[in-house]
């Protein structure tokens, strides 16, 4: 499915109410989109009685995000630790967004969309919010040049136009995982760096959105329990077929 497929219908949110500043906040990775995971994985290493680490698994995001190699707070298990590496690379980034061929072969398919949420963003856009975004990638400023370049915005003239870094707030967002963050984030796991820094968006607007597919992320938001912050867990890609299903059946001329 293509990006412009996956705008085929796009729903509503209400309006902000004058005077009040609204923030959605998305993570990426099986959220907005999904990336090919033959470029992009977190490897998992085990120290052997050997002394030496040696990869015993190589899992995407939606592995990762239940991976048996995890202890209920999201560390490695004893004897285990993960590669984020690929999240690094500059090149792997590029490609894990945009189909990417080399001597005549697909090295990368390129990012799939996930239709739901970014529906959810046109209508939260058109409603007035800002929008931003919260990874647990590294490599800031190369993820959301990539990112930039391969969302569009669907206007009310159902046009696809680029984004309006007026309303993207790359200042309010964040990839908790990029090294200039290591000191701050020392020792703290994905979901809690993404608590701390949506806590402090959360006092600087009146409604914040957080919308998310893994469910320690989900968790450490509820548990922040702030009244103007609203977790939403995302849809998969699983549901595109379903709602092209659906819109195909309210719309049969279409």
């Amino acid at each position: 499915m293509t990006l412009e497929e996956a705008y085929e219908i796009i729903g509503e949110e209400n309006k902000l109410k004058e005077g009040k500043k609204g923030l959605i906040v998305f993570d990426i990775d099986d959220t907005l989109l999904q990336a090919d995971s033959s470029v992009m994985g977190i490897i998992i290493k085990h120290f052997t009685e050997t002394g030496k680490w040696e990869t015993v698994a190589r899992e995407d995001s939606a592995q990762f995000a239940n991976s048996k190699y995890k202890d209920v707070g999201g560390k490695p298990k004893p004897g285990y630790k993960f590669d984020y590496s690929d999240f690094r690379n500059d090149e792997k980034i590029k490609q894990s967004f945009f189909k990417t061929e080399k001597d005549g072969k697909v090295i990368s398919n390129g990012a799939a969309p996930i239709v739901a949420q970014l529906r959810m963003m046109d209508s939260n856009l058109r409603a007035g919010y800002d929008v931003a975004f919260l990874t647990a990638r590294g490599a800031e400023n190369a993820v959301f040049t990539n990112l930039m370049k391969w969302l569009k915005y669907r206007n009310k003239k159902g046009e696809f136009v680029d984004l309006k870094k007026g309303k993207i707030k790359l200042s309010d967002s964040r990839a908790v995982n990029d090294d200039k963050y290591a000191k701050e984030y020392a020792g703290v796991t994905d979901s809690k760096k993404k608590a701390l820094f949506l806590k402090d968006k959360c006092a600087k607007y009146d409604i914040v959105k957080f919308v998310d597919d893994d469910k320690n992320n989900l968790a450490a938001m509820r548990a922040l329990r702030i009244p103007n912050l609203k977790v939403i867990e995302s849809q998969g890609i699983e549901h595109n077929a379903r709602i092209a299903a659906r819109d195909l059946t309210r719309n049969p001329t279409a």
